[in-house]
């Protein structure tokens, strides 16, 4: 329906509190357009809903990848998600869910609820313009190798372009959280991980779960919380030392420290380039560096016989 989307509230509350909501989102959603030149054409629904993992677990069916699920654990909890269904007609809708949270974020910080907003229209600004230089990219299925790697690329790039992007909007409140959970990961990973990798080799655990239960959750959530820290000190113009000494600090010496400058040099080099210069290698030096993340971690994938994975825990 264009870049009018119908605003769909699904919350048990009284209907001046669901208007009110409303309003807020319908507006600051026309302020973004005013004062940008984004793309957002393809926004076809707004949901604000108090249960969005069943809103996920819906919208799930109308995609071709797996269940959709949102960042929820120790460190973060997501408060919004932005789902791409492709349509007959090869074109894309983008449907954003927010959850319940992001009424208490309104009513306790408005100002960084505007600015969560206006990331989440970043993402669709995004994809709308690498959509169409990496067309058929973005409709061929990922090589089994690559679907352990590729798909946090993407997700980091995006993470990174939104911030950088909405960075004008951006407040105290919100960069506080990024750092925090930033924090939250780089603090606790090391030894989480040794620990998963003991539960495995001692069959404690299976593979699949030391897998897609921790290590490999966990790693988004340390990479893209990366990708998000980056994206602001890049929209802003500032250096991380001066937005967070003591995060500065804490990276300086720990084992992601080189990681995270190589994701700042690549994804600089990736947004100067975006979109008119990306071909489908545009995201292959990020997908080197997920690559040797999960190395550094003691993880490795190898393709065998073709069609399996061979994984390899050391």
């Amino acid at each position: 329906m264009g870049i009018s989307p119908l605003i769909v509230i699904k919350i048990n509350d009284t209907i001046d509190v669901m208007d009110e909501i409303s309003a807020f989102i319908y507006t600051i959603f026309e302020e973004i357009k005013k004062l940008t030149s984004m793309r957002l054409e393809m926004l076809e629904r707004i949901v604000l809903s108090d249960n969005p993992d069943r809103e996920l677990e819906y919208l799930s069916r109308f995609t071709s990848g797996n269940q959709i699920t949102r960042t929820k654990n120790n460190h973060a909890e997501a408060v919004a998600k932005i789902i791409h269904i492709l349509k007959d007609d090869g074109k894309y809708d983008a449907i954003l869910v927010l959850t319940d949270q992001y009424l208490d974020v309104y009513r306790n910080y408005p100002e960084a609820a505007i600015h969560l907003f206006h990331h989440e229209l970043c993402h669709i600004h995004e994809f709308s313009l690498t959509d169409e230089v990496l067309y058929h990219f973005n409709r061929k299925n990922i090589e089994l190798i690559d679907q352990n790697f590729l798909p946090l690329a993407t997700m980091a790039w995006s993470e990174y372009f939104a911030n950088r992007m909405s960075s004008s909007t951006v407040g105290e409140e919100n960069i506080k959280w990024c750092v925090e959970v930033f924090s939250g990961y780089l603090s606790n990973v090391q030894q989480d991980i040794l620990e998963w990798k003991y539960l495995y080799r001692i069959h404690q655990i299976s593979l699949d779960e030391f897998l897609h239960v921790h290590f490999l959750p966990y790693t988004k959530g340390i990479f893209l919380s990366a990708a998000y820290l980056i994206g602001y000190c890049h929209g802003i113009g500032v250096e991380l030392k001066e937005l967070s000494p003591d995060m500065f600090t804490l990276l300086s010496s720990h084992i992601f420290c080189d990681i995270y400058f190589q994701m700042e040099q690549i994804l600089k080099q990736m947004f100067e380039s975006h979109p008119h210069d990306w071909d489908d290698n545009a995201y292959g030096l990020l997908y080197d560096v997920v690559v040797d993340l999960y190395f550094r971690f003691g993880i490795s994938f190898k393709l065998v016989d073709g069609d399996k994975v061979w994984v390899n825990v050391f």
